[in-house]
């Protein structure tokens, strides 16, 4: 009987972690532009290796790039779905010289739209609005979401500085600015 007890207990302990873990779904560059073309010339190094491996270094670096510590929730992490939406991207045309704005709107019908049955329980996703060289600044929406329907619960824009050597760590520097900036801002209980 006590067995019983106890397997049942933990049974319901671990589907109640499972229910209560957040998704983090990783980057998605799908409505995303890159702001002055001086600074994206080698389109087809950012098409085949800097879209997967901005997403890859949260696993490589997890210590740094740790969302559970910085949230103060319990995150997994799933970048499959995304990175087969990134697959969709097309670099070449991102690049512009012109300012560009996504809209809150657009991001949530976008978001609506593609992230519907992307998983079950809540998600969170970085949608990439830019990274703009001419003012060294990502822009980065912050979402959570109900990966079932595609709802959005949750939307904000934040910006960071980029900084750092080599073309991958100064546009990821830019990713962990919205990170802890966006940790210190979100009431973690609504999530």
């Amino acid at each position: 009987m006590k067995t019983l007890f106890i397997t049942i207990l933990t049974i319901f302990l671990l589907n109640t972690k499972a229910q209560s873990q957040i998704t983090f779904l990783g980057l998605d560059f799908n409505k995303a532009k890159f702001i002055g073309s001086e600074g994206f010339l080698d389109v087809d190094k950012i098409q085949s290796v800097y879209l997967n491996t901005w997403n890859d270094v949260m696993i490589t670096e997890a210590e740094k790039f740790n969302l559970s510590k910085l949230y103060k929730k319990e995150f997994s992490n799933n970048f499959d779905y995304v990175k087969n939406l990134n697959k969709q991207v097309d670099v070449k045309s991102a690049i512009t010289n012109n300012e560009y704005t996504l809209s809150e709107e657009d991001a949530k019908q976008y978001i609506t739209s593609s992230y519907q049955n992307s998983g079950t329980g809540k998600g969170v996703l970085y949608l990439v609005e830019s990274f703009n060289k001419t003012t060294d600044q990502g822009n980065i929406f912050v979402v959570l979401l109900d990966m079932n329907s595609g709802k959005v619960q949750y939307i904000k824009k934040f910006s960071a500085t980029a900084k750092g050597f080599g073309f991958r760590n100064f546009w990821l520097s830019t990713v962990y600015g919205v990170m802890k900036i966006s940790s210190k801002e979100i009431k973690h209980e609504n999530w």
